[in-house]
C-alpha cells in the first residue's frame, strides 16, 4: 500500500507540471485502458497499453514543462492507481498465479502431472513392446521415473542366492538427480544382505508383494547410520516379480529433505515395477524358445552336413556298426594294410575296431582289440591329441615308435584324431608295411575323413541319447500314469517307490513328507527295517534337506559315508551313492525323495533331472490322494463333532454286523442321549449346546478302542458299536462313558455348566436280523432308562427287556 501511495504522489507531482489540456488528453486516452482492465481476459493487454500511456505521460512531463494547473488532479490519481494495478498484474502474471486463481491452477498442475504419468506409462508400454533386451533402455525408464517423481535417486536391484550368506541383492541400474552422487559401484550394493543390515523385515514385505515406504529416522541404528552417511532421508521400494517369484525391486531415494511419497508416486513406481517384471518374464520366455530353436536348427544343420559329406558313412547310426563302416569306407579313400579305431577313455585309449587288407597277411591287429595305450606315454597319440591334427610318419624306424609284439611289420603310419565338439574322442590309425608310403599329401584326406567320422560319431551319440531320452520319457509317462491312477494315499506312496525304480535304479528309497513336527518318513522300499523306520520323523533342521530346500534342486552325494551332512538314521552303513530331491506342488516343497545306492557315484545330474520330473508328478498324485482322503473324510464325518456321521455308521456298522454273524462273534450297541437337552439349549443357547456336543464327542473318543465305531446319530444322540463285545462287557464301558460325560464342565459366559446322559445297551442275538433290529433294541433300553429317571445305563434283553439298570 505504501508503494501505491508513493507512486500516486509521484504521478500527481509530475502531472502538476503540464497544462490542463494535456492532462485531459491523457485522461481521455487512458479511458479505454481502464475499460479494458475491467475484463479479466484482457488484463494482460490492458497492462501493456497502460505502460505505453505511462511512457507517453512521462515524455510530456519532460518535454513540455508548463506551469501548474489544478483541474483534473484527482482523475490523474485514479488513472495512476489503475495503471499501477495493470503493472502489478503484469508482474504477477509473469511470476505466478494470482491468489484468487491458486486453487484452479493447482488443479491444472495435478492434471498436468497426471498427463505426465500417462505419457510415462505410454512410453513404458512402447518400450515393453519394442525392447528386445530389458537392459536396453532401462536407464531411460529410470530417468523418466526420476523426473516425474522428482526423486534424488532411482535404482533397480536383482536378488540372487549366495550359498553361504543366503539371499542377497545386487544393484543393476541407477539414475541420480543432477545434484546427486552415484552409488551403484559401491561393493556393499553389489552384495547387499537385508539380514546383515538389519532390514530383514524389508525382505519379508517385498517378498509378499508389499512396498517399503519409510523415513531414515525410523530405521534401526545400523541402517540409519549408513543411510544418513549418504544423506538419504526417505525411501520408497516396490518389488518386481517374475514368473510369480520375487525377482528384485525398484526404489526411490530422497536425499534432501524428508518426504512422504504420495499415491501418484507410489502408483508410478508400481507401474514401472510391473512393466519391468513383465518385460523380464517375456524375454526369459523368448530366450528359452530361442535356445530351443537354435538347438533344433543346429541339429538340423548337423544332419544336413552329414548327409552331404558321406551317405554311406551316415547311413549307419548305431555306434558298433558305425565303427566297422568307418574302416570299410576308409579303404576307399586311403589304402592300408591294417587299420584301427581307438576310443578314448580319459588318458587312455583302447582298440575298439580293427581291420586288415583283404588277401594280405596283415591282419593281426584284428585279433588284438584288447590292447590299451596310454596317451601321454605314446608319442604319436600324444602329438595328435595335443595338436588335434592328423599325423604322418613316413618311416616308423626313423621315429620314436612304440613297437608292439605282432605288429612289427608296420613301417609307415598315418593317423588322425576324431573330434566331437572340439574334444578328442577317438583316433583313426592306418598302417602300411611299405616304408615311406604315407606322405604329407594324405593329411588333407585324413582331416576330411576324420571330420566325417567325428560327425558320424556325434550323430550316433545324438541318436543314442535321443533314443535313450525317448525311452526315459516313456518310462516316466508310464510311471507317472500308474502313480496318478491311485487315490488312496498309502497306495500312492507305495506306487511311487515301485515306479521310481523303473525311472532310476536304487538299492533302497523312501518318501518324506513335511509336517509341523518335521520330515516324516511316510513310505520306504528295501529298507533294512521298514517297520522301525517308517513313521519316524527327522528334525526339520536336517542339513541335507535344508540345502535341498534352499536351492530348490536335487542334491547328489558321491559317497554318503564320507559326507558329514549325511545323518546315519537307522541301519544306513550300506548307503554310498545318495540322491535327494524335492517334490514341488504349485511352487512349494511338500516332501522329498531319498534314493540310496550301494555304489559310490551312482547318480548323475542327468539322472537327477529325470527323477525330478517324476518327483513333481508324484507330488501331484500325493496331493490328489490327500484331497480325495479329505473329501472321503468330509463325507463320513459329522461337521460339528468331528466323529463319524449317521450315514457312515450304518455303512460300516452293517459290515461289522455281517462279520459278527459270519464268525459268530458278539456285538453290542450303545445308544446315548443327552438328558433334557432342549431345555439346556433354551436356557443357555444353541451355541452352548454345540460346545457340549463337541466335548462329548472328543472326550468319548479318547476312551474307546480303535476297533470301536462311535458316531453322532443326530441331534443330541450318539451311537457306539462295540465289536466282539457282549452286553455284560459293554455295560462297564457305557457306565465309564456316562461318568466321564457327567463330569464334563463347559464354560458358558463364565459359568461352568454340565449335562447328564442316559444310555441303552443291546447285544446281537439270534432274534436280531440286522443292524436296525439291534439299534431298535438299544433304543428300547434307552427309553426304559429315561422312564426310570434318566442319567443311567440300561441293558436290553429279549427275555428280560430291562435286564439291568444303574445310576
Amino acid at each position: 500500500m505504501l508503494l501505491y501511495a508513493v507512486y500516486c504522489a509521484a504521478w500527481v507531482f509530475l502531472f502538476s507540471q503540464i497544462p490542463f489540456y494535456m492532462e485531459s488528453a491523457i485522461l481521455l486516452l487512458a479511458l479505454p485502458v481502464v475499460l479494458l482492465i475491467a475484463w479479466q481476459p484482457l488484463k494482460v493487454v490492458a497492462a501493456g497499453i497502460g505502460l505505453f500511456f505511462a511512457s507517453l505521460a512521462i515524455t510530456f512531463v519532460w518535454v513540455v514543462p508548463i506551469s501548474m494547473q489544478a483541474v483534473g488532479r484527482i482523475g490523474l490519481v485514479v488513472f495512476s492507481v489503475c495503471l499501477l494495478w495493470a503493472v502489478q498484474y503484469l508482474r504477477m502474471a509473469r511470476k505466478g498465479p494470482l491468489f484468487f486463481q491458486e486453487s484452479k491452477v493447482t488443479t491444472l498442475k495435478q492434471i498436468a502431472q497426471h498427463e505426465t504419468i500417462l505419457g510415462m506409462i505410454e512410453n513404458l508400454v512402447q518400450w515393453l513392446l519394442k525392447s528386445g533386451d530389458w537392459h536396453t533402455g532401462i536407464e531411460e525408464v529410470l530417468s523418466t521415473v526420476g523426473q516425474v517423481t522428482h526423486a534424488g535417486r532411482v535404482y533397480v536391484f536383482e536378488n540372487y542366492l549366495d550359498p553361504n550368506r543366503g539371499l542377497l541383492a545386487r544393484w543393476k541400474y541407477e539414475w541420480t538427480a543432477p545434484a546427486g552422487s552415484a552409488r551403484i559401484d559401491e561393493p556393499l550394493l553389489q552384495n547387499y544382505s537385508f539380514q546383515e543390515n538389519e532390514l530383514s523385515h524389508w525382505a519379508t514385505l517385498l517378498s509378499q508383494n508389499h512396498l517399503v515406504n519409510t523415513q531414515t529416522r525410523d530405521l534401526a541404528e545400523l541402517p540409519r547410520k549408513r543411510f544418513a552417511k549418504h544423506s538419504i532421508s526417505s525411501v520408497l521400494i516396490v518389488p518386481i516379480f517374475v514368473n510369480g517369484q520375487w525377482w528384485g525391486g525398484i526404489g526411490l531415494d530422497e536425499c534432501e529433505n524428508e518426504r512422504t511419497w504420495n499415491a501418484s508416486e507410489v502408483h508410478i513406481l508400481r507401474i514401472a515395477a510391473n512393466l519391468l517384471g513383465a518385460v523380464i518374464e517375456r524375454q526369459e520366455s523368448e530366450r528359452l524358445v530361442k535356445n530351443l530353436l537354435q538347438q533344433e536348427r543346429h541339429l538340423r544343420e548337423v544332419f544336413q552336413t552329414l548327409s552331404e559329406v558321406g551317405a554311406s558313412i551316415l547311413a549307419t547310426h548305431e555306434l558298433e556298426p558305425l565303427l566297422d563302416m568307418l574302416l570299410e569306407q576308409m579303404r576307399r579313400v586311403i589304402e592300408y594294410d591294417s587299420a584301427s579305431i581307438m576310443l578314448r577313455y580319459g588318458d587312455k585309449v583302447r582298440i575298439s575296431r580293427s581291420a586288415g587288407r583283404p588277401g594280405k597277411k596283415f591282419c593281426p591287429v584284428s585279433m588284438k582289440t584288447e590292447l590299451e595305450f596310454d596317451i601321454t606315454s605314446t608319442r604319436n597319440l600324444r602329438e595328435m591329441f595335443e595338436s588335434k591334427k592328423p599325423l604322418i610318419i613316413p618311416d616308423t624306424q626313423e621315429y620314436d615308435w612304440l613297437f608292439v609284439e605282432g605288429v612289427e611289420y608296420i613301417r609307415s603310419f598315418a593317423g588322425a584324431p576324431i573330434l566331437v565338439q572340439g574334444e578328442v574322442v577317438a583316433f583313426l590309425t592306418l598302417d602300411k608295411a611299405e616304408p615311406n608310403y604315407y606322405q604329407p599329401e594324405y593329411l588333407e584326406l585324413l582331416s576330411i575323413f576324420s571330420s566325417y567320422a567325428g560327425l558320424a560319431l556325434q550323430n550316433a551319440r545324438y541318436l543314442e541319447s535321443a533314443s535313450r531320452r525317448v525311452e526315459e520319457a516313456e518310462t516316466l509317462r508310464k510311471a507317472s500314469s500308474l502313480v496318478a491312477s491311485e487315490l488312496d494315499l498309502e497306495q500312492v506312496l507305495k506306487e511311487i517307490l515301485i515306479q521310481l525304480e523303473k525311472v532310476v535304479p536304487y538299492d533302497s528309497a523312501s518318501v518324506f513328507l513335511a509336517t509341523h513336527e518335521g520330515l516324516k518318513i511316510m513310505a520306504g522300499r528295501y529298507l533294512p527295517n521298514d517297520n522301525a523306520i517308517i513313521g519316524q520323523t527327522l528334525p526339520i533342521e536336517d542339513k541335507l534337506f535344508q540345502e535341498i530346500s534352499s536351492t530348490h534342486s536335487a542334491l547328489i552325494l558321491e559317497d554318503a559315508q564320507q559326507d558329514n551332512r549325511f545323518l546315519k538314521f537307522g541301519d544306513t552303513d550300506y548307503i554310498r551313492g545318495w540322491m535327494g530331491l524335492p517334490m514341488f506342488l504349485r511352487g512349494q516343497i511338500i516332501g522329498y525323495l531319498s534314493i540310496d545306492n550301494k555304489t559310490p557315484g551312482a547318480y548323475s545330474l542327468e539322472s537327477a533331472n529325470l527323477v525330478q520330473a517324476f518327483a513333481n508328478e508324484a507330488a501331484v498324485a500325493i496331493e490328489n490322494a490327500r484331497l480325495f482322503q479329505q473329501v472321503q473324510l468330509l463325507a463320513i464325518t459329522d461337521p460339528l463333532t468331528g466323529i463319524f456321521n449317521r450315514r457312515y455308521f450304518f455303512e460300516i456298522g452293517g459290515r461289522e454286523f455281517r462279520r459278527s454273524v459270519r464268525h459268530h462273534h458278539s456285538l453290542a450297541l450303545v445308544l446315548i442321549d443327552i438328558d433334557h437337552f432342549k431345555q439346556f439349549n433354551d436356557l443357555y443357547g444353541h451355541l452352548a449346546g454345540d460346545m457340549v456336543l463337541r466335548e462329548i464327542g472328543k472326550e468319548s473318543q479318547k476312551h474307546l478302542r480303535e476297533s470301536d465305531i462311535f458316531a453322532r446319530f443326530g441331534g443330541e444322540e450318539f451311537v457306539l458299536l462295540l465289536p466282539e463285545t457282549t452286553a455284560q462287557d459293554a455295560f462297564p464301558i457305557a457306565e465309564r462313558l456316562r461318568t466321564i460325560i457327567n463330569e464334563l464342565r463347559v464354560d458358558v459366559g463364565g459359568e461352568k455348566v454340565f449335562v447328564s446322559v442316559s444310555m441303552g445297551v443291546a447285544e446281537r442275538s439270534s432274534d436280531t436280523n440286522n443292524l436296525n433290529d439291534l439299534f431298535e433294541n438299544a433304543d428300547r433300553a434307552l427309553y426304559a432308562a429315561k422312564e426310570q429317571g434318566r442319567g443311567r445305563v440300561t441293558i436290553w434283553d429279549s427275555k428280560n427287556p430291562i435286564h439291568f439298570s444303574s445310576k
